[in-house]
């Protein structure tokens, strides 16, 4: 199925809370930006987005948010799964946040499809 995105927090937990709250740990940071949009009481400088991969066989395998100003959250996000996003986000992708190698996959698929060249910021 692919790449499904929405600004309604309520949507996207029902879709990712149970990939994420499967490891609470590791999903800490997934977990709180949903509890944090839920209860936001002032607006963020641009809307939110937020989005799942949903494997063919119907389950739910990746979740991302851009919560700005921050970049975009790589919650969980299966390899096969990066290209499917890069195009998905388009200009919208202007830096990533998540574990290190699928940052730098995605860095790397954003580079050759822009040309650009993306930058280490923290590790």
């Amino acid at each position: 199925m692919g790449w499904q995105f929405t600004d309604d927090v309520e949507g996207y937990a029902a879709s990712v809370l149970p990939l994420l709250s499967a490891d609470p740990a590791w999903h800490t940071i997934g977990l709180t930006v949903v509890e944090n949009a839920r209860h936001r009481t002032a607006p963020l400088m641009a809307p939110e987005t937020f989005g799942w991969w949903t494997q063919p066989d119907g389950r739910v395998s990746g979740a991302v948010s851009l919560t700005p100003p921050y970049p975009l959250l790589l919650e969980a996000v299966p390899v096969d799964a990066l290209r499917p996003l890069v195009t998905a986000l388009g200009p919208r992708l202007t830096g990533a946040n998540g574990p290190l190698g699928p940052v730098t996959e995605l860095a790397a698929l954003w580079a050759a499809r822009t040309g650009g060249s993306p930058q280490l910021v923290m590790a």
